[in-house]
């Protein structure tokens, strides 16, 4: 009921499941995740987490700062930069998950590798953003630094982002990447408040396109 009542509150333990392992985002009911990356409350408990004002695991920090990002409010691009610069790109264990086959952790994207891949949303107005994304796409010493960067570049698909992935050399990178990078500049470029969606019907129809990030999925 509170998820289609924007005067309702959010129960906390809701905001909380939402950054759980196993609960958040594709485990919610639509009406919920909808609510919860637009509510100015849900918001500002996010930005609390990412913050590390609210004790919380690192895989429940990416997970609110994706609701920051999907948001589309620009009040927490400075937010998703300091995130971005906050360390080196790469994988931690999800504490709640059990360990994979084989007796291996469960592993996610650390804060700053989806902070950097976040930062597609701010290529086309920022030029901060623009210079970590182009660094971090040349650097060559870190394989998560760098695919977090061309996928964020993949992700904005803005006519500057889409020259630098013309000039990048991809060959090192991982098929998926390249195969992100491929579909992105094979659809127009996207305008200012956009980022390119990938989305595909049952029977491979390609239905990507530009959106605004309230818009999707």
């Amino acid at each position: 009921m509170w998820a289609t009542n924007a005067e309702a509150l959010i129960p906390r333990h809701w905001l909380e499941a939402s950054i759980t392992h196993g609960c958040a985002y594709g485990h919610l009911p639509r009406s919920v995740w909808r609510r919860l990356r637009v509510d100015r409350a849900s918001l500002a408990f996010y930005a609390d987490v990412v913050r590390g004002i609210r004790p919380a695991s690192e895989h429940a920090r990416t997970w609110a700062l994706r609701y920051l990002s999907w948001s589309g409010d620009r009040k927490y691009r400075p937010l998703i930069l300091d995130a971005a610069r906050s360390g080196v790109p790469g994988l931690v264990p999800v504490p709640e998950a059990l360990p994979l086959p084989g007796g291996m952790p469960a592993r996610d994207y650390n804060v700053p590798y989806r902070a950097l891949l976040e930062l597609g949303l701010f290529l086309f107005e920022s030029e901060e953003a623009r210079t970590i994304v182009l660094q971090a796409a040349r650097n060559d010493t870190s394989e998560y630094t760098r695919r977090a960067a061309i996928l964020a570049l993949a992700r904005a698909n803005t006519p500057w982002a889409r020259q630098i992935l013309r000039e990048t050399a991809l060959e090192a990178l991982d098929e998926y990447t390249r195969a992100r990078v491929a579909r992105a500049l094979a659809h127009l470029a996207c305008e200012r408040g956009t980022v390119f969606v990938e989305s595909y019907g049952v029977e491979g129809q390609d239905y990507s396109k530009c959106q605004r990030p309230r818009e999707y999925p």
